[in-house]
């Protein structure tokens, strides 16, 4: 994300602040969207006392019952952003709506409260266009002075279209007029989607580059079924070929994904299967997941298992365990084998390494250990202990050994 001085958010905070505010709620969740078609909604509602001690999503309304603001907190805190798992469209701590008579229109700010672009630095803001049935019919990627940019997956540009049964065309195209995949590992092109009464995606039909009739992609996939709990989590997902045989497919080259959540809506395990029902390693290297969540509600530790359940080591690295503060910043992260015991990144030759962050949640210094939790010098760099300097955007390092020598000027 690239920010800009706080005076340039002034005007995404009087486009928020002259809209009326009717409800703010707190969610345990975001639900996972296929496309930003769909309406802006939290699922698992908490109190405002639940929210006091995990990450959660706070959503503004305006008297409309229309979003006017989301952001990414604990507690009453904004926190830096935080990638959950299966969540396409939240790109900032904190996301402003503005409507007009025809539009949509997104803005993005930081925890610090000032103006930033999300995409890797392109989109400054998103820009949804309705028809005259209130329905949306376009999304817009534009910079400051409103060019058409490219978003980190490609997409400058989706076009939808609403057929009689509800059907919700969609396609994509990048700046110069190209049309696009859905996403990367995703070779959809003109998709359409069928949604359920209560506005989750039921299925995703595949019709190729000329959108009249369903096509197999390159991995022989032609529709996805989706299917989500009565509480808005992603359950599950399966592929189907033009001929509406399962096959293993899309980019983890599996049949069926199957997610489990906890009372909040995190994932926190994830298993593979073949048409079979077996089940089986993906593309990724890994047959299930097990994840493992702090106090706060942030990921603390991934565990990978193959076909068989027993646990998947790599070099000798089994599992990383991160410890996050309260604002989600990680502050320690520790390497284990599957035996549970401390070792070493391969390669790179520590164990732990403890960070520490400034006041605007800044990293400011990084220190490596071994096995012992001792201070050690890093095998590709030879620092024990990393400072970093800012100067406006810019970050410049200070590297150490062991002894506290400058290893670096």
């Amino acid at each position: 994300m690239t920010s800009f001085r706080p005076g340039l958010a002034i005007f995404c905070i009087l486009l928020f602040t002259s809209q009326s505010v009717a409800q703010i709620q707190h969610f345990g969740n975001l639900p996972f969207r296929e496309t930003p078609y769909a309406d802006f909604v939290g699922i698992h509602p908490i109190t405002k006392l639940q929210a006091t001690g995990i990450k959660h999503y706070e959503i503004t309304y305006d008297e409309q019952g229309r979003p006017v603001k989301v952001a990414q907190k604990v507690g009453e805190e904004v926190i830096p952003f935080f990638k959950d798992l299966n969540i396409h469209y939240l790109k900032a701590p904190v996301t402003l709506f503005h409507y007009e008579s025809d539009k949509e229109i997104r803005h993005f700010t930081d925890d610090k409260g000032d103006t930033i672009s999300v995409d890797e630095g392109t989109t400054y803001r998103e820009v949804f266009i309705n028809n005259k049935m209130g329905q949306k019919e376009e999304l817009r990627f534009e910079n400051k002075i409103g060019d058409l940019v490219n978003n980190s997956w490609g997409i400058a540009r989706y076009a939808w279209k609403v057929l009689r049964d509800g059907t919700v065309v969609e396609k994509r195209f990048d700046k110069d007029g190209k049309m696009v995949q859905m996403r990367p590992g995703l070779d959809f092109y003109v998709v359409h989607f069928k949604y359920r009464p209560d506005g989750f995606v039921d299925e995703m039909l595949h019709m190729g580059k000329d959108g009249k009739r369903l096509t197999n992609n390159s991995t022989n996939v032609a529709r996805d079924n989706i299917e989500y709990t009565k509480d808005g989590d992603f359950k599950s997902w399966a592929t189907f070929n033009a001929d509406g045989k399962p096959v293993n497919g899309n980019s983890p080259l599996i049949h069926k994904g199957i997610n489990y959540h906890d009372t909040y809506g995190n994932v926190i395990k994830f298993e593979h299967f073949d048409p079979d029902g077996n089940l089986m390693m993906s593309a990724y290297g890994f047959a299930a997941t097990d994840i493992i969540l702090d106090k706060y509600n942030f990921i603390s530790c991934y565990k990978f298992y193959d076909q068989n359940r027993e646990m998947i080591e790599n070099r000798g690295v089994a599992y990383v365990i991160n410890r996050h503060d309260r604002l989600g910043n990680e502050i320690e992260s520790r390497v284990y084998s599957k035996d549970n015991e401390l070792t070493l990144l391969p390669g790179q030759g520590f164990a732990v390494v403890k960070n520490t962050f400034d006041k605007n949640h800044q990293l400011i210094s990084s220190e490596f250990f071994d096995t012992n939790v001792l201070p050690t010098n890093r095998k590709d760099t030879g620092a024990a202990m990393v400072v970093y300097k800012y100067q406006g955007e810019e970050r410049s390092e200070l590297k150490y050994d062991t002894d506290r020598t400058l290893i670096n000027q």
